[in-house]
């Protein structure tokens, strides 16, 4: 998972003043200390080397804090970009508590209703997602598209994405009726601001198919996948970490429609455009060799399926650790791929390896 733009509007904020209401600033010598924690962490975790990208920024955050005694607005971006690499190993109750502070001190300063505070919305709405909070992840949506809405105007990218978020949880409740005019309404504000060839546009799109397959519709999702591909590949001129996800979007999108042959050669290639992209050790190469998996067993191919989803799952878990819903994801396809090659008992072992994961994450999300 990459580092948020706010992230990157923190690193400027580090080396000027607040601005009006925004408190104490960071002097220039811890300015420097701060942006170069803050580069080493943006390469750790393009490395998916979260653990590490999170130590960097949990020190930046602390020297943020101690220069300007923690009632500024640099202090609610750095625990704001701190508290994304907690959501990415895991540390969920340590996310909330940064991402509470960071959103008093945004309305303290700024007000209920600034964009800055959409920002903080947007960072919670990703916590209640990953802990299952689907409708208050809905309600998290629903306000960060208000204020987008009011600041930037009812036709700007920002309210497209806050859209697209609210549609997320919506499929994740399973209201799919109620999410496609949402995810209607983004794709056409996409395409307004951007044009039918542009990546935003292929987002919107892979969001509608997303929403189709989750509700039954997998031949319309393979068919919009197809559309947001093309405009990817056109865009990116096969290269690049959009072009790996690409296909992979494509295979998922496949498997869903049954097509297995085509999903297997669909994520081949993501597979390889991955390696070259991440390289063989990062998380986003574990995702594509677990799909690659899954195509592989559903083929009758379970020995190369097998190998592949285990290296990929062995990928998701090092650099997530093995409390986080990606890994429980990956366990309950790879326990899919079992129990269709007639191995259930192992499969078992898998489905209660996410179960219990399952159960935490609904524990924790109950208390913090």
């Amino acid at each position: 998972m990459l580092l948020t733009g706010l992230l990157l509007l923190a690193l400027p904020a580090c080396q000027q003043t607040a601005g009006p209401g925004g408190g104490p600033r960071v002097a220039a010598e811890e300015g420097v200390r701060v942006k170069a924690l803050y580069e080493r962490a943006k390469k750790l975790d393009a490395e998916g080397k979260y653990a590490a990208a999170e130590r960097d920024l949990r020190e930046a955050a602390g020297v943020v804090e101690r220069a300007t005694g923690g009632d500024s607005l640099q202090t609610a971006f750095a625990l704001s970009a701190l508290a994304d690499q907690n959501m990415n190993v895991a540390n969920f109750a340590e996310a909330e508590r940064h991402l509470d502070r960071a959103m008093k001190i945004g309305e303290r300063l700024r007000g209920a209703q600034h964009p800055d505070i959409a920002e903080f919305l947007r960072k919670q709405f990703n916590l209640a997602m990953l802990l299952g909070r689907f409708d208050e992840a809905d309600i998290l949506a629903q306000r960060y598209v208000e204020i987008v809405r009011r600041s930037f105007g009812p036709k700007h990218p920002f309210v497209g994405r806050g859209l697209g978020q609210r549609a997320a949880a919506l499929d994740q409740l399973e209201k799919y009726e109620a999410a496609e005019p949402i995810r209607l309404e983004a794709l056409d504000i996409a395409q307004n601001a951007w044009g039918a060839e542009h990546l935003d546009t292929a987002a919107a799109l892979i969001g509608l198919a997303r929403t189709y397959a989750a509700g039954g519709r997998a031949d319309e999702a393979a068919g919009i996948v197809r559309r947001a591909n093309a405009i990817v590949l056109a865009v990116t001129k096969g290269e690049g970490r959009d072009y790996a996800a690409a296909l992979n979007q494509q295979g998922e999108a496949e498997l869903a429609a049954g097509l297995y042959a085509d999903a297997k050669a669909s994520l081949s290639r993501g597979l390889a455009a991955a390696l070259t992209v991440f390289g063989p050790g990062h998380p986003e190469t574990g995702f594509s060799l677990l799909a690659l998996g899954v195509a592989e067993s559903r083929l009758g191919e379970f020995d190369a399926g097998r190998t592949h989803m285990a290296g990929g799952i062995d990928l998701i878990r090092a650099a997530h650790t093995d409390g986080h819903p990606a890994y429980a994801t990956a366990l309950l396809r790879q326990a899919e791929a079992y129990r269709i090659n007639g191995q259930g008992a192992e499969a078992e072992i898998f489905v209660e390896k996410a179960e219990a994961i399952r159960k935490r994450l609904i524990r924790l999300g109950s208390t913090i």
